[in-house]
């Protein structure tokens, strides 16, 4: 495990002991007073923030997009058209509703949907657009906005890889019908498990959206106790200052022995609410979320630098502008396995989000519906996309240390200087540094 990696970002060390303490509480509580009182006040402040008219608060992204989908009679027939540059998390709830989802290319150029194939996909089971804004980057919304008007959509805002950023002045997630973001194990919020959903303007679907989530009750004693012990001891075992060899076979050994479990293994179905006391910990990483995000492009503009440095450019960074976020920062190489590799002997994990239209790093894409070759420039761009940590646990020194690194590697292998140059098209982060 390296040193430098993508997990529990912004998880302090006073988080971290907070969420060990809760995760006693919860299991030595003699009498269990179960409440929403610090999750309806985690979605107020949460609904303040981002501008949307309702917040419904969540186990996971995926089960919010499930409550969605259940408020809204998605089922049998229907079809939901999905970005073919995505997780399994998305796909997964449109298959247990038993929908089809329909996957859609992606534009080169900031990864996200490409609006001018939507009519090629839309047939007249087409009920839902989720319309995912990539890495932060904010996909077509108007034109996808005024297409399912034009066909009677609804438009689901994926934004669990958006926290924070915004389109024209607005946080994305406020255009749409409805909008789903995630505080899972990588997000720009986390203590690995939770999601948030938003209802724009219909306070009936938003009350629906409640009944649904909060219909199923609370997770066991047992099991809440467990989601507060993974999220408390992954904080301090994914910490940079946690010993190396500790932080890599303890955490073999907690997901050997069970004790620790990943999010994909929860059913989207599963709407058992967690412990109330897992929010206040997301409330107080939310009202930082100023210096979480300023560390953030920090390192984003560090690695710019670099890039802008041997010559490789593209207007397109100046085009998103300065409230877009990213939540990891992607790069186009010709050797992807190299690249990983390099950093590797680094201590540094460069991630590989999407390796695969559909990722979910157990099955075949095929198993959530894909068809081979359906969305070739996703394709194109899984075989050569790798990212790199933007995080707000990353110290200055990391942070040098991770551009010196891109740095070196660009020195070592100058073909892929060539190959950048080549593709600037399709690689939206290499403008000049603000």
């Amino acid at each position: 495990m390296q040193l430098i990696n993508f997990y529990f970002s912004n998880v302090s060390v006073r988080a971290a002991l907070g969420l060990l303490v809760a995760s006693i509480r919860e299991s030595i509580r003699i009498s269990r007073k179960l409440n929403h009182r610090h999750k309806r006040k985690f979605e107020h402040e949460a609904q303040t923030v981002i501008g949307i008219s309702h917040a419904v608060a969540v186990p996971a992204n995926r089960s919010g997009l499930f409550a969605l989908l259940t408020a809204l009679n998605v089922g049998k027939g229907d079809e939901v058209i999905v970005t073919g540059f995505t997780c399994s998390a998305v796909a997964e709830p449109i298959l247990q509703r038993g929908a089809s989802p329909v996957y859609v290319d992606i534009q080169s150029d900031n990864f996200c949907m490409n609006s001018n194939l939507l009519l090629s996909v839309y047939s007249p089971r087409t009920r839902i657009i989720i319309l995912q804004h990539t890495f932060g980057f904010a996909a077509p919304i108007e034109a996808v906005m005024n297409f399912a008007r034009e066909k009677g959509l609804f438009v689901i805002e994926d934004c669990a890889l958006a926290f924070g950023s915004k389109h024209k002045g607005r946080w994305m997630g406020t255009f749409g019908d409805a909008a789903v973001w995630s505080f899972e194990l990588s997000k720009t919020l986390s203590v690995g498990w939770g999601g948030l959903v938003g209802i724009n303007h219909n306070a009936s679907l938003a009350e629906q959206v409640r009944n649904v989530a909060e219909g199923a009750g609370f997770q066991g004693r047992g099991l809440a106790a467990q989601r507060l012990l993974q999220g408390g001891l992954s904080g301090l075992l994914y910490h940079h200052q946690a010993p190396h060899l500790f932080r890599r076979y303890g955490l073999a050994a907690l997901f050997k022995f069970r004790i620790f479990k990943s999010s994909a293994e929860t059913p989207a179905s599963d709407l058992r609410l967690p412990s109330d006391l897992q929010w206040i910990w997301l409330l107080r990483q939310l009202r930082r979320l100023d210096v979480i995000l300023a560390n953030s492009k920090y390192a984003q503009h560090a690695y710019e630098a670099v890039l802008y440095a041997r010559g490789c450019q593209s207007p397109s960074m100046r085009l998103q502008g300065t409230d877009i976020y990213l939540i990891r920062f992607p790069i186009l190489v010709r050797d992807a396995l190299r690249f990983v590799s390099f950093f590797a002997a680094n201590n540094i994990e460069a991630g590989r989000w999407f390796s695969c239209p559909v990722s979910s790093g157990r099955e075949s894409p095929a198993k959530y519906g894909y068809i081979s070759t359906s969305c070739p420039e996703a394709e194109r761009i899984c075989a050569h996309v790798v990212n790199l940590p933007l995080h707000g646990r990353l110290t200055i020194t990391q942070v040098a240390l991770v551009a010196s690194t891109l740095d070196g590697y660009l020195q070592a292998f100058p073909e892929e200087i060539d190959f950048l140059r080549g593709n600037e098209a399709f690689n939206p982060l290499l403008g000049n540094p603000l």
